[in-house]
């Protein structure tokens, strides 16, 4: 006769908390499932997208993300802990799928920047079968790596763990170096480029890779550093399951947030799985535009876009560094299940939601060239002389 063991739910259905916590998770892997899949769907059925290698790469990163949120309603449906000490584990299957973002992501990052500061040698060298092998790479990589973590000995599968997490922090890093060099270029390079639908295209990709990577980096960077210091000072924080986890919960809302990111910033992206899923399925007509697209092109039109991108990325912004401590507080007064820390200082919540001091200015001078021009002529241009010249290089090159 079977033996079967059946692992239960991951709460206990004791307090009206618990119910609203299991019905987050199911809306959060649904809508998961939903966005991701959307996405993909649309880029393969779409032969104009699929073309083009930017959303080669995107389609990738939805299948990831799809899979991540089918995934949501076993790891945070039921009693299980990924991580040590783990407990109904899944054999790291579904954490893998953050290394193969990962990769994807470097790759992306590599090819706009190709893309914009060597055009030529992108044309020839760069074909969508070589995006196409990158991709595939990807999880060969990662889950071939995986395959042999589990078929060593204890001691070698400990080594490939540790090489595992060297090459994960020098991926980040370089992943870090990358986004700046991307932001300088679309910056300067993009400026010297004519006016044109190739240009408008560039700098699209460019804003989506820089975006995407950005909330990446922030949505999974309590989690990593927790994983770091855990490894070097050999402390672990028990939780009772990846439920009430707020840095699980945070890390997993980014397969959520990223093809949403890729429906915001792409028009193209938007029309292909309105018509190619949803106008399938739903029986309503196709929206209608906007008020700014109705609106005819005028400084006025483009003053009101600037100042909806920036309201609009300052609050997700807020949102999103101040989620953790959100979360934590409500578990800890609902489920007595939060994480508490020794101080302020070593608290992770707090040092990621104060950081939003530092993003809202950031957001607020890449979003107004007019508010970047008034602070280098009013504060840089008098403290460094240099800022001042490369201000004017760069008029002078607009004219």
């Amino acid at each position: 006769m079977l033996n079967i063991t059946l692992i239960p739910l991951c709460v206990d259905f004791d307090s009206p908390g618990d119910y609203f916590l299991f019905m987050f998770h199911i809306l959060a892997g649904a809508c998961t499932v939903i966005v991701a899949g959307s996405v993909a769907c649309g880029i393969i059925k779409t032969q104009a997208l699929l073309r083009q290698n930017r959303f080669i790469f995107m389609l990738n990163t939805s299948i990831c993300d799809t899979m991540t949120g089918c995934g949501i309603f076993y790891q945070f449906l039921f009693d299980v802990r990924v991580g040590f000490p783990s407990k109904n584990g899944t054999y790291y299957i579904l954490p893998s799928l953050l290394g193969v973002n990962i990769m994807t992501f470097l790759f992306a990052q590599f090819d706009r920047y190709f893309a914009v500061c060597h055009p030529f040698f992108y044309g020839r060298f760069i074909t969508t079968r070589v995006v196409i092998c990158v991709n595939v790479y990807s999880w060969v990589h990662v889950y071939s790596q995986l395959l042999l973590q589990h078929m060593v000995p204890l001691s070698k599968a400990i080594q490939i763990g540790t090489y595992s997490r060297i090459s994960l922090m020098v991926i980040i890093i370089t992943k870090v170096i990358m986004t700046i060099k991307l932001l300088v270029v679309a910056r300067h390079q993009l400026l010297r480029e004519p006016l044109g639908p190739e240009r408008d295209s560039k700098k699209e990709s460019l804003l989506i890779i820089v975006v995407v990577v950005v909330f990446f980096l922030l949505l999974w960077g309590p989690a990593m550093l927790y994983t770091a210091l855990a490894s070097l000072t050999g402390k672990y924080l028990v939780i009772k399951n990846d439920a009430v986890n707020p840095m699980k919960i945070l890390s997993r809302s980014n397969a959520l947030c990223t093809p949403s990111l890729y429906l915001c910033a792409s028009p193209s992206l938007r029309t292909a799985v309105w018509e190619t899923v949803w106008s399938k399925i739903c029986c309503c007509k196709k929206p209608k535009r906007v008020q700014l697209e109705r609106d005819p092109p005028s400084a006025e039109r483009e003053s009101k876009k600037e100042s909806l991108r920036i309201i609009i990325f300052v609050v997700i912004s807020f949102l999103v560094l101040w989620c953790p401590s959100f979360v934590n507080l409500v578990l800890r007064l609902a489920f007595g299940q939060g994480i508490t820390f020794r101080n302020e200082a070593t608290n992770l919540f707090a040092i990621l939601a104060r950081f939003n001091a530092v993003c809202t200015p950031a957001v607020y001078l890449w979003g107004s060239p007019a508010l970047r021009e008034a602070m280098v002529r009013t504060v840089w241009g008098r403290v460094c002389p240099r800022c001042k010249k490369s201000k004017r290089i760069h008029v002078s090159s607009l004219r």
